[in-house]
């Protein structure tokens, strides 16, 4: 199994592989992790809605006066202007900002209350470290610096989910990846019509592989850490489906 891990291969063309951000959103995916800003900005929308609700109230409205002097301010690592910077209470999308040229943002028209913060930008995982920050009445409070990390230091993985009967490539299982410490992985990888898959991971972050279809029992598998950059085969994945 070590082997496989090591194991490179070349992406044939034609190779349909997609990932979704959940079972209602699929984003189209290719080796070389490159997006753009429409695929940014639906990516920033959805893991507000998806993994910071946490309360249903709709949020206070004070005056104007009020929410201008109530700001957080930060800055992103490596320094890029236009990273989308995304604040966000009980659930709710509250403001945002882009980034300047020094990776530096400012962000008004908030509340009292705690956020969570969601940074995207073009060529990097979203990170969402940030989490509880408490923000007082006409007070700026200043957030951790939050380094982002680009696909292209990523490490990737590829393999193929199989009926454990029959031996039949399983379409539309979801591969999720699950980090041991930090956030490595932004999506799930779909299976295509050939049972493949492909993902990603930030290298030197070891976890875990989940693998789940209805009607099919979960899937574990644990991988290493694995070095910036490589291609990893993953050994193919046999599921068995419930008995009824």
């Amino acid at each position: 199994m070590v082997s496989q891990f090591s194991r490179t291969r070349e992406i044939k063309n034609g190779d349909r592989i997609s990932r979704r951000l959940t079972d209602h959103h699929e984003i189209p995916y290719r080796i070389n992790m490159k997006t753009n800003a429409s695929i940014v900005s639906l990516i920033l929308t959805v893991l507000f809605l998806v993994s910071c609700a946490e309360d249903s109230a709709t949020p206070d409205d004070p005056s104007d006066d009020a929410r201008r002097e109530t700001a957080i301010v930060g800055r992103v690592a490596p320094p890029q202007s236009g990273m989308g910077v995304l604040a966000v209470r009980n659930g709710f999308e509250f403001a945002s900002a882009l980034t300047n040229d020094d990776g530096e943002y400012r962000i008004t028209g908030l509340i009292e209350g705690e956020y969570n913060l969601i940074v995207s930008g073009q060529g990097f995982f979203t990170d969402t470290s940030v989490r509880g920050l408490s923000v007082g009445a006409m007070e700026t409070v200043e957030a951790p610096p939050i380094e982002m990390r680009p696909f292209a230091a990523a490490a990737t993985l590829f393999g193929r989910v199989v009926d454990s009967v029959f031996d039949e490539p399983l379409e539309g299982v979801g591969v999720t990846i699950r980090c041991n410490t930090g956030v490595c992985a932004n999506l799930t990888a779909f299976t295509n019509d050939d049972g493949r898959y492909e993902t990603a991971i930030w290298a030197g972050l070891a976890g875990e592989m989940l693998y789940q279809k209805a009607g099919y029992r979960l899937s574990r598998m644990d991988i290493p850490a694995l070095p910036s950059g490589s291609v990893n085969e993953i050994p193919t994945v046999r599921l068995e489906k419930l008995e009824l």
